[in-house]
Formats: structure tokens, sequence, C-alpha cells
């Protein structure tokens, strides 16, 4: 008993539908269940986990916790106060915005871009609000990175001129179609994206910790990104404060950053009218458009729902940057509610596992592994020779995985050559090479390893022939390798 209060003593004065969660009030299953989820996440420790999960269940919060480290250098421990960059998650705060507008009357889902903004090029005119929050509009995914110096106005003139991927509506997956939305916000409430976010959801939410800027940086718990558990990635919200900006490539599709705790406030708010009337709420978690990512799911705005155990409605959505992860998963009648998230490139599957140790009393959660790249690093790092043929056989007998992935050990050498380590960079792309020799975008990804090395010779060499092995259309790296070619032939 003591172990399992404990768990919960960090809950606070969160309030589940208008009552405290009080630890002694928890029944006798739902304490040995949040025991056991526990023991669960803390298996995953040792493999390079960590993070944090909030897990509620029946008006009750049974566990919200921190694991492992939000700052090794600084040896700060996660919690559940702890701020994590929820990626793509930040969609459905996008989509509710939206709704809030449609019940101030200040905009419709039915507008089209046509009738929100000048000059719209005849392709896209007719697109409506609804296809953009179903990612049905035909934009592509995006126009760039994350962190690209990328105002509003330039971001709008990529998206109104770039090719559409279709124009029948199917679904395509699209960060564009977010940052449009955004911009629709600002347009449709004369305010900026975040202060409008702030004042019409967060503030009647009672969310404190949650946006990409913040008044006292330092007095945010802050998680850092470690690649794999291994490389520092920093925090995105000090990025932001650093660059004084939000690139227009991220506003409204992802980066925001919240707790665990003011997620759970957030979906307790969107199960009332605290924030939205019903006839939005209903709209937002209609079923719109079938996903293809699995049976009988169905996108919604901002969200993902489906039928699921009992034949009850579960809302859930995810996101990620190949360092944070987050999963967020609730059902519309109260009964479950699953918050998870992670700075360690673990994805978000833990969240999945526990879901259904929540619903199958004998299930067996598949248990943590340590991640192939983390394997693939270490025994780069241990090789003072260079040698590196040695790596498939060495992963594949401590992992019991084969390389099979083309991009994979490209990831890798990027983590070496973003510490200046770049003879183990190169070695790394040239293995990649044998591995797959056929493949032009590797030789790209040689040459640049190359040039960032500074030996011109070999990374003209490997440049050309990713040109050579270049198909007859849709080369994503040919104009890339020319421009290098004739850059590094001027010196």
């Amino acid at each position: 008993m003591k172990y399992v209060l404990a768990l919960i003593a960090s809950i606070g004065g969160i309030s589940c539908s208008g009552g405290a969660s009080e630890a002694a009030a928890l029944p006798p299953d739902d304490q040995a269940l949040a025991t056991r989820i526990d023991q669960f996440m803390m298996s995953g420790l040792e493999k390079g986990y960590a993070g944090t999960l909030l897990v509620a269940k029946g008006g009750n919060i049974i566990l919200n916790k921190g694991y492992g480290q939000a700052d090794r250098e600084r040896k700060v421990s996660n919690t559940p106060d702890t701020t994590f960059d929820i990626g793509s998650d930040t969609k459905q705060f996008t989509a509710a915005a939206i709704m809030k507008l449609v019940d101030q009357g200040k905009l419709s889902t039915t507008n089209t871009l046509d009738e929100l903004f000048a000059s719209v090029p005849d392709d896209k005119a007719q697109i409506t609000v609804h296809q953009l929050l179903t990612h049905t509009a035909g934009f592509q995914q995006g126009f760039g990175g994350d962190f690209e110096a990328v105002t509003k106005e330039e971001f709008l003139v990529k998206a109104f001129t770039s090719e559409l991927l279709h124009t029948d509506q199917r679904y395509s997956y699209s960060n564009a179609g977010y940052s449009i939305l955004a911009a629709i916000i600002e347009k449709a409430s004369g305010q900026d994206y975040e202060t409008y976010l702030r004042e019409n959801l967060f503030e009647p939410a009672r969310l404190t910790h949650t946006g990409y800027f913040f008044d006292d940086l330092e007095a945010q718990s802050l998680a850092k990104g470690y690649w794999h558990g291994i490389n520092p990635r920093g925090s995105t919200a000090q990025r932001y404060a650093d660059d004084g900006q939000v690139s227009w490539n991220l506003v409204g599709n992802g980066g925001l950053h919240s707790t665990p705790v003011d997620i759970y406030r957030w979906i307790e708010a969107l199960k009332t009218d605290k924030v939205l009337s019903k006839s939005s709420r209903d709209q937002m978690f209609g079923r719109h458009v079938r996903s293809p990512s699995g049976p009988a799911r169905y996108l919604a705005y901002g969200w993902v729902v489906r039928t699921a155990y009992e034949g009850k409605t579960l809302v859930n959505h995810n996101g990620g940057n190949g360092v944070f992860f987050t999963a967020f998963a609730w059902y519309l009648d109260g009964d479950v509610t699953i918050i998870y998230a992670n700075n360690t490139s673990v994805g978000e599957w833990p969240a999945y596992e526990v879901h259904k140790m929540i619903f199958e009393p004998d299930y067996k959660p598949r248990a943590f592994s340590i991640s192939p790249h983390r394997v693939a690093y270490e025994y780069v790092s241990s090789k003072t020779d260079g040698r590196l043929e040695g790596l498939p056989e060495h992963l594949e007998k401590n992992t019991g995985k084969a390389i099979t992935q083309r991009t994979f050990l490209n990831r890798v050498g990027i983590a070496f050559e973003e510490e200046g380590r770049y003879d183990k960079s190169v070695a790394i792309f040239k293995l990649n090479t044998e591995l797959f020799p056929n493949d032009g975008y590797l030789w790209a990804s040689l040459g640049e390893g190359y040039e960032v090395k500074g030996d011109a010779a070999e990374a003209i060499a490997s440049y050309q022939k990713s040109l050579d092995l270049a198909p007859d259309e849709g080369c994503s790296w040919c104009a890339d390798s020319h421009a290098a070619i004739a850059k590094l032939k001027e010196y």
C-alpha cells in the first residue's frame, strides 16, 4: 500500500470530474494495476527509457510518475511537472482553436482558402478548413526543417505555390496543412497563434506550463532530449528562446511543450463545455476520414478515433521528432486516460502496452529492448582502427535485427558528424554504401560526409556516384548533389 501511495503522491491538486483523487480511495485492483504498470515502466530504465507516465482509471489518477532524468548534465529527474516537447500532439490544440473560432462565429470549417487569403492559386482556392483538419487537402508533408528561420509570409508563399500531391481529397498526412491552419487562426482572431491558444484554450482549462515560449524559462522543469539515450540534443523550448522565434515550418503542427498534469487537465476540459461547445466537440471528434494506419481508425480533427475495448470510443494521437515522443489516449466516456512522454528516442509503443495491460489483466507487455542505434553507436565508438566490417554481425547478435533499412546507419553517422567525429561518420556512411551499393541517396550522404570532413576529391567522387545511380524521375538528392559538386569545384 505504501508503495502505491508513493506512486500517486505527486498528484497534488489535480481533480477528476470535480473531485480530488485520493490515494486511499483507490480500489485494490487499481492499486495492483498501478504497481504492475510502474514495474513495467521501471524495466525500461536500464534499456534507455526516460520520461513520464500518467494513468487515470474510473475517475482516479492511479499512476503519475517520472522515470529517469530530464537533464543528465544537471542531474534533474523527470517528474509529473516536467515539460516535454509534445511533437505532433500539438495538432489537437490547433484543431481545438479552430473549433473555438467556430464557436465564436469567426470561422466555419467550410470556409475555403480563397475566402481567407488573398491571391490563392486556382488549384488551392477551394480547399476547405475541414480538408486541412483531416489531412485531405493534398499539401505535401512539409517544406523544410523545424528550425529554419521561416516567417509566416515566407511559409505561405511556399505552401500556396507548391505542387499538390492530389486534388481528390485522399488522405495524406501534412504538417504543412496544420501550419496553414495556424495562419488561419491568426487571420480570423487578429492575434498571434500562441496568444490565441493561451487566452482561449490554456487559461480556461488551467494549463500553466503549455506553449512555445515561457515568461520564465529558467523556472520550467525542461526535459532535454537524448538521441537514443546517448547524444544530448538539448531542449527545443530553449532553442526557441535562443532563436527568438518558432519556425513557421513548425507552428501549429508540432513543437508545443506541456506537462502530464497540463495534458490531463486539458483532456478533462474536453469532456465538458469548459473550452468548447458540445456541437464543436462532436464535430472535432467525428469519424471524418478512414485512416490507413489500422482497421476502423478514423481521422477526427487533430485526433484519431476508433471503437476499442468494450465497444467504447477511444481518442488518441502521438507525436515525435526522433528524440522526444508522446502519446495521449483517452476514452470519451472518461473511463481511462493515458499520457506518455519520453526524451530518449523510445517511441510511443509503451503507451499501447499500458493500454492493453489495463483492459487485459493477463496481458504480458512487450519488453523494453536496447536501441539498435545505441548498439551501433557504442560499437563504432569502441573501434580505434576505423574497421567497421564487423558491425552488421555485432548488431544482429546483440539485437536480433539485421540491417535492412538503408537510413539506419545514416542516422548513426549523423550523430558522430554532429559531435565533430568525422572519421567515424565517414566510415559509417562508407559502410552503408557497401551494404546498399546501388542506392544513390546513400552515396550522396557519403559525399556530404566527405565534404564536411574537408575531403573535396572524395566528396566530388561520391556525389557523382550518387548521380550515376539516380532514378529517371523523382530524384530527391540530385539537385543538392549537382550544387555541391559545382561548389566544391570552385575551390
